[in-house]
Formats: structure tokens, C-alpha cells, sequence
């Protein structure tokens, strides 16, 4: 479901997704999976990435591309909850054509 504001808010279900053991490293389990943060342009996800790593936060993976065409790492906040902070892909070569 796309906002008017542009936020989105995506419902998803899959069999066979274990119980929620609340441990952070599982990578689906019932229950909430993650909470995603959409920035501007990929240079301020890199900018919350570096700020959250210097502030000691775990980063699980990440910065890095995803399959679905977006820029990504993935965090814990201090409750062990899954955070993504993501921008849309744009390929920085010169070379390539938008």
C-alpha cells in the first residue's frame, strides 16, 4: 500500500516461518520482521550508516545492493528489533544511462 506521502506499507506472509525466538541473527520468524526507514538518495543511507556505526550500533549486513533494486543495511535498535535503512539503487558509473 502506497501512501499519499509516498510511504508504503508492505503486509507479507510465508509458510514454514518458524516461531519468533527474538533472536536477532534468525532471518524470519513470526511476528514483526523488520522496520524499514526510506532515505532520499543512497549518500544518506551511507551518512546513517556511518553515524550508527561510530554510535556503536550492530550492523548486520550491509551497505550493500539488493535484488529488488534498492540500497540497503540492516541495524538492531536498542530492543533488538530489525531496522533497514534503504534509498533506491542509482549506479554511480558515469557510464551507465538512467
Amino acid at each position: 500500500m502506497t501512501f499519499d506521502s509516498g510511504s508504503k506499507l508492505e503486509l507479507m506472509q510465508m509458510p514454514d516461518i518458524p516461531e519468533n525466538l527474538n533472536d536477532p541473527i534468525v532471518k524470519q520468524h513470526q511476528g514483526i520482521i523488520h522496520l524499514a526507514f526510506g532515505m532520499e538518495n543512497m549518500d544518506m543511507v551511507n551518512d546513517k550508516f556511518n553515524e550508527l556505526s561510530h554510535d556503536g550500533f550492530k550492523i548486520l549486513r550491509g551497505p550493500r545492493k539488493t535484488g529488488d533494486g534498492y540500497y540497503e543495511f540492516e541495524t538492531l535498535d536498542p530492543g533488538n528489533n530489525r531496522i533497514e535503512v534503504t534509498a533506491v539503487f542509482k549506479d554511480k558509473n558515469p557510464l551507465t544511462t538512467e
